[in-house]
């Protein structure tokens, strides 16, 4: 599997904080880190310096928000026939969840993972959750509608890791990939960043089917 995270370009220290400890703790193939505001050939000469010797690939851009920053993320990913898991660049994962990531991609394609902190408040969201299934080692598992519930139409669930798998990959459907794209992009940049990447995926899984 591929662990993959993005992040703009001030918080690149976080690749060195966090995503090299995920990256063993999961004893991942490959680590790909999505570098958005960079525009500059500078930026590149210190991103290169910074992360010499680390193992992990950086792909930079100037995507501009972390939604168009993800789904540049998807499009890679399905043309490169890629498994990942993409985490937010601040996490570190429980490694636990290796032991029970082929039976949740088996039964539902892809699964989100939701912080620690937010978790021990889980009541305060329990009436958005729409079931609870037991996997074989009886960890808790819940499901969201990504369709009509929480604060907007449409909502992917909590996304501190978001699983791509090829199955979900081949599901995703590049016509509506390209119309989001084009969608977000005739957004100004200032406004665009208020929009959930929540969201945005949502929309995307729904609308792939």
């Amino acid at each position: 599997m591929i662990l993959i995270t993005y992040l703009p370009f001030y918080r690149i220290h976080e690749l060195l904080l966090y995503f090299l400890l995920n990256m063993d703790l999961l004893k991942v193939e490959r680590g790909i880190a999505y570098i958005d505001n960079v525009f500059h050939p500078m930026q590149h000469r210190i991103l290169s310096q910074l992360l010499a010797g680390t193992g992990i690939e950086i792909r930079a851009g100037n995507w501009r928000d972390r939604n168009s920053t993800f789904l540049q993320i998807i499009r890679d990913a399905k043309s490169e026939d890629l498994d990942a898991l993409v985490i937010d660049s601040d996490n570190v994962i429980d490694k636990e969840l290796m032991k029970m990531d082929a039976e949740l991609v088996h039964k539902y394609m892809f699964y989100t993972v939701l912080d620690r902190e937010t978790w021990d408040r889980k009541n305060d969201r329990q009436r958005f959750l729409s079931r609870s299934v037991k996997l074989q080692d009886n960890p808790e598992v819940f499901g969201y509608r990504v369709m009509g519930k929480w604060r907007g139409v449409f909502f992917l669930g909590p996304k501190q890791g978001v699983r791509l798998s090829r199955a979900l990959l081949e599901s995703i459907n590049y016509g509506v990939l390209n119309k989001l794209s084009d969608a977000l992009n005739n957004i100004d940049a200032g406004i665009r960043r208020f929009i959930s990447d929540e969201t945005t995926l949502g929309m995307l899984y729904y609308y792939s089917g």
